[in-house]
């Protein structure tokens, strides 16, 4: 008699864990975070993302990691060769299907531009799908959103340059820009923020504002004759291997050489930076506090 007791005290006592393991399951499950990004189809660039998505996990282990990506020609690229990237819209749904009820979802550009109002339409669509009832829905920030993440990055930047570094030689954070739209002025902004904090310091884009003319005016006003080449984007992708780095004649590299200018490139990301990934994660934290409604961004 005793024994039978025993025994379905163990089975009670085990059914009560597998109960209390499943409702703590789906309280985890209904708070996720997506991650959403440009993306690349460069490996070496994709396994930045994997580093930042353990990186994640482990500052929001009770919450669920998923990713999107908002390039169309990304996408299609690497469907190609098999590998399927989600939309926004897509994992929002795959997130609704599994329960989640309150989904951040933080994007990873650098501005506030084109890719990230893509963001906003499609968060704003979903909205208005049957599966998104009672769904609460926070954006997280890009990268620079006010003057202080313009600060903090710049000092990010800096504190990050190569040791071998000579007072002499200038440091150019190349960045993608936006010559569509208005948020391209922020690096013209940020290029204003990190040259009074390093006279040597410049910032450009391969497609906005400042432009490569800018640099090389910037060069040769300080009688530059040996630079460093870093991407001022998330990933050194395509952008930074070919335009910044490049062999070709177009190349940032091969015109600076050609300006009396030699320069090393260092093919790292701003993802790759870990004062610069905690203004992202701080985005995060806030998105998850709610903390952006109160300074909306429109």
């Amino acid at each position: 008699m005793a024994k039978k007791m025993v025994s379905f005290l163990l089975v009670a006592c085990l059914a009560s864990n597998l109960l209390y393991a499943k409702e703590k399951n789906m309280i985890t499950s209904s708070e996720a975070i997506l991650i959403v990004t440009f993306g690349t189809s460069v490996p070496k660039a994709r396994k930045v993302f994997d580093n930042f998505d353990e990186i994640v996990k482990k500052k929001f282990p009770n919450k669920k990691i998923a990713w999107a990506y908002t390039s169309n020609i990304i996408r299609k690229k690497l469907a190609k060769e098999g590998i399927e990237l989600p939309t926004v819209e897509k994992s929002l749904n795959t997130l609704a299907q599994e329960g989640a009820r309150t989904i951040i979802v933080q994007s990873m550009h650098t501005i506030p531009g084109y890719e990230y109002h893509k963001i906003i339409k499609s968060v704003s669509r979903f909205k208005h799908d049957s599966i998104a009832k009672g769904i609460e829905i926070r954006i997280g920030k890009p990268l620079l959103s006010d003057y202080d993440d313009l600060v903090q990055t710049s000092k990010a930047l800096l504190q990050n340059v190569p040791r071998e570094r000579k007072s002499k030689d200038a440091v150019i954070f190349v960045g993608h820009g936006s010559h569509c739209h208005t948020s391209d002025l922020i690096y013209i902004a940020l290029a204003t923020v990190l040259k009074e904090m390093d006279k040597r310091a410049f910032l450009g884009t391969v497609s906005g504002h400042p432009t490569f003319d800018d640099i090389l005016k910037w060069c040769k006003e300080a009688d530059v004759t040996k630079a460093w080449l870093i991407p001022f984007m998330s990933i050194a992708g395509d952008h930074a291997i070919n335009d910044m780095a490049g062999k070709e004649e177009d190349s940032w590299k091969s015109i600076l050489k050609k300006n009396g200018i030699a320069s090393k490139a260092v093919l790292t990301g701003t993802l790759e930076n870990p004062e610069i990934r905690d203004i992202w994660l701080s985005h995060m934290q806030k998105a998850i506090e709610g903390k952006n409604e109160k300074r909306g961004h429109h």
